[in-house]
């Protein structure tokens, strides 16, 4: 599976206008130093919720801690979103979703990921899904299986995706949700070529953009020796009014 970066012009021109984008890589979008900050506070943000069990905020089985949680520490989603909106995602947000934004601001993630044998108890990668699948019934007929409109930007705080857990994502969005059955990884490489799947390296600050409808997982190779931390926000159209969307806490950004 392919290594190479698609940090081209594709990348700073955006997607056409109502298209889900294919997965793109912006290269330092974020500062070094805010980058550090951020990856301090969510390191330690995750190890006080470690010896406790699961809760509203924190997954013992991802290592994951939401957002809203370490905003005493600086990462309070809607700020950050709001940094963003009105920096390196002005352009990619604009084109999928016009002027009128919202950010789901419950799903906002820290995360941290281990190397192979390091990770602690309870602690599983994740494995393939659709972050368009967020709150989804798969009881429904296929046909009617079509995935939320949303852009996840996944920021690395670490370099990851070489000697450290990244992530692995097929290059072109899906049309519909898979259900889990089909998401097994001997599913998913029968179903696609060798050169359909991209392992980004990436360095603090790098930004990864995908669609609601981009498979993809967690990269985790034997002979890593490192461990990973980042953050991912998603963005919705403010308009949105999808079953799956009700109780969710949106917070329209507004235009740039």
């Amino acid at each position: 599976m392919c290594n190479d970066t698609l940090d081209d012009e594709r990348t700073r021109s955006g997607p056409a206008p109502g298209q889900a984008p294919a997965p793109r890589l912006l290269r330092q979008a974020c500062p070094a130093l805010l980058c550090e900050r951020w990856r301090l506070a969510i390191e330690a943000g995750v190890e006080r919720c470690r010896s406790g069990a699961d809760q509203d905020d924190f997954s013992l089985h991802s290592s994951s801690l939401r957002l809203r949680a370490l905003s005493g520490e600086g990462l309070d989603p809607v700020a950050v979103a709001l940094h963003l909106r009105r920096g390196p995602l002005q352009g990619v947000i604009d084109a999928v979703f016009g002027r009128h934004v919202a950010l789901l601001a419950d799903q906002c993630w820290a995360r941290c990921q281990y190397a192979p044998g390091q990770a602690p108890p309870g602690h599983a990668a994740h494995g393939w899904h659709q972050d368009g699948a967020l709150h989804f019934d798969f009881g429904t007929p296929q046909v009617h299986r079509v995935p939320l409109q949303m852009l996840t930007c996944w920021i690395a705080l670490t370099p990851c995706g070489d000697d450290a857990p990244g992530l692995e994502l097929l290059r072109t969005p899906l049309p519909a949700l898979l259900p889990p059955a089909e998401l097994t990884p001997s599913r998913v490489d029968e179903r696609h070529a060798r050169d359909d799947f991209w392992r980004p390296a990436m360095g603090p600050g790098d930004l990864l953009l995908f669609s609601g409808d981009s498979l993809h997982r967690t990269h985790v190779a034997p002979a890593m020796t490192r461990h990973r931390t980042s953050l991912e926000l998603r963005f919705v159209a403010a308009q949105d009014s999808s079953p799956q969307l009700r109780g969710e806490r949106r917070v329209g950004l507004g235009a740039a």
